[in-house]
Order: C-alpha cells, then structure tokens, then sequence
C-alpha cells in the first residue's frame, strides 16, 4: 500500500511540472503594454497611405488665388471674333455666331488652315531620310594619288555595261584579205614547246579541255605551213595580243596570230552543240553528284569548258577559223593554197 501511495504522488507530481500555464487563446483586454510602433486606433480601418479622407486635406496656400467660373453663365456674354485671318484658308460651315448656334454646338468659328509650315517640316523629314539612307560610297583608289590621272582607270569608268547583247562586228572578203596581210608572223616561240599556263587549265579535269582540229589537207598562214594531223587548239596571250597554239602531244608546235577577238553569242553552245545521250541511269548519276556537291564543297565538281570550232570557206583561197572557247570567240584566217 505503501509503495502504491507513494507512486501516486510520484506521479501527480509529474503531471503538475509537465503541464505549463497557457495564455487564453483570444483575451478579451488589450495588452497594457505601451508600444510607439503601433498605429492601432479601436473602431477604424486603416487605409492606404495616398488614400487621405477629404477633410484632412489642406487647402492652398494663401498666395495662390482661384477664379470661381461660373458655369451658369449667360452664353450672350460670349464675343466671337468675325474677323477673318489674312492668311491661310478658312471653314466656311456654320460661321453665324447666334445664340441659337452657340448653345446647340452647331457654331465652328472659321479656322485658319496652314499648311506652309507642315509642307516645309514633311520636306525636311524627306531629305533627312534620304541622307540616312545614302551610304557613302568608299573610294577603292584611296591610297592611289594620281588615279584621276591613270589612263587604264579612265578608261574602266568610261565602260558601261548593259543586259542588251551587242551586235557582232560582220566583216567582208576585203575585210579578210587586209586583215590577213597586216597579220605579222610570230618570231617567239615556247622553250621545248611547252606551255605554262596548261597546267593550271588541266588540274581539274580527267581529259584535255582544248577543242581537238583534225587537218586532212595542209593549211598555209604567210611562211608557216601546218601540217595535216590531229591538233589541241589553245588560245593565249602575249605582251598584248592574242594567239592560237596548235599543240601536237601536248608540245606547242605552231602559233598563229588572231586577227579578231569576241564575245561569244549567248545561246550559241545551246543551240550548237548536240546534248549527250545519256541514260537514265546516268542522268540520275549527274543529279546525284550535283546535288551532293551543294552540301560537300569538296567533291563539287567545276563544269569544263565549253568549246568548239568552226572552219568557212571564203573566196580566193581563203579559210576563216573561229575557235569559241569559254566566253570568247578567236577568228584567225588562213590560205588552202601557197601564193
């Protein structure tokens, strides 16, 4: 019995030092403490500060002084101006400045209408934007001092180009003839007859890109006589004039001054020279390979050159030869016969 007491007080003991005193969850006086901070004032909402109550407002300062407008005021005290305006146009609607016009808002007072102003302000805009637009233009002669003076640039800023073909120069027999006579024999000739510019004309292509001349029959130009055989027509240049090289074995075996140089026709290749015949296998190869190149610059192939040539037989023993090669066309002639 005794120990059962005793774990009774135990336990009591226990429960009144584990339970602390609460405070009442809402207490029905207010806090007696002072506080500074609060702005709690019993029965008011409390507002924004911007918002303030139209009583606390103050009114203006003693200096500032307010007209009262009267809006019950007689529209006959109204004076309206008839006078027009020496300048500009006016609006003629409902210019009769009567009691009646007044109050039913159906009275315009003539307005003056100016538009000298706006015209010089808009034209001004417009040469302002112009200016902006206008880049400025760089000079490529910048570092050149006498460009206005060189020759050669006169001369490419004199050129105009245009999108309408040039008509071709025709030429007659006496044309040919004199041109054949003021035609001078070549005195240079290629070491080992090679020729320097062929390598460059070959590294991308898998065969010859020069046009092939069959010759049945000797063909005679002044001392010169070209054999009967199989020749690589090439076109070069030297100091200024233009030549034709007939290569045999790609060695240069003669050359033959060009008496006239051109422009080839726009549609000759197409209207001259036959188109492949090609199956569809093939064609589906060159559609392949072209569009593969569009993506993979590296296996695009160039397009070779387009050749071809021409022989005409003119009178007097005369043969006219044009060698279209790229855009140009070279014309040389020669003679069937020796004098």
């Amino acid at each position: 019995m005794k120990r059962s007491l005793v774990i009774l007080i135990m336990l009591c003991g226990m429960s009144v030092y584990a339970v602390p005193a609460m405070r009442p969850v809402a207490p029905d006086v207010r806090s007696e403490v002072p506080s500074s901070e609060s702005d709690y004032t019993p029965g008011v909402i409390k507002q924004h500060e911007d918002v303030k109550p139209t009583s606390e407002t103050k009114p203006a300062a003693d200096n500032e002084e307010y007209e009262e407008i009267d809006e019950e005021a007689d529209t006959e005290d109204i004076e309206v101006d008839s006078e027009p305006v020496e300048t500009g146009e006016f609006n003629p609607i409902n210019t009769d400045a009567t009691n009646d016009n007044v109050k039913n808002n159906n009275y315009n007072p003539p307005q003056n209408i100016d538009t000298s102003d706006s015209s010089v302000k808009t034209k001004q805009n417009k040469t302002s934007k112009s200016k902006k637009k206008q880049k400025k233009t760089k000079d490529p002669y910048k570092g050149y001092r006498d460009a206005a003076n060189d020759p050669y640039i006169n001369s490419l800023n004199k050129e105009t180009t245009s999108d309408a073909p040039q008509k071709q120069k025709t030429y007659t027999q006496d044309d040919y003839e004199q041109a054949y006579r003021d035609m001078e024999v070549p005195t240079f000739s290629y070491v080992h007859g090679v020729d320097p510019d062929q390598y460059y004309d070959m590294k991308d292509t898998m065969w010859s890109p020069y046009p092939l001349l069959r010759l049945n029959s000797p063909l005679y130009f002044k001392t010169i006589t070209v054999e009967p055989g199989y020749y690589l027509l090439t076109p070069r240049e030297y100091k200024g004039s233009w030549y034709i090289l007939f290569k045999e074995a790609g060695a240069v075996k003669y050359t033959i001054p060009v008496f006239s140089k051109d422009y080839t026709p726009e549609f000759y290749y197409r209207d001259n020279l036959p188109e492949l015949e090609m199956k569809k296998s093939q064609r589906w190869q060159i559609k392949f390979l072209n569009s593969w190149g569009k993506y993979i610059r590296k296996s695009k192939r160039k397009p070779p050159i387009t050749c071809n040539i021409e022989l005409t037989d003119l009178d007097n023993n005369f043969l006219l030869l044009d060698l279209y090669y790229g855009p140009h066309k070279y014309s040389t002639i020669f003679r069937i016969e020796k004098f």
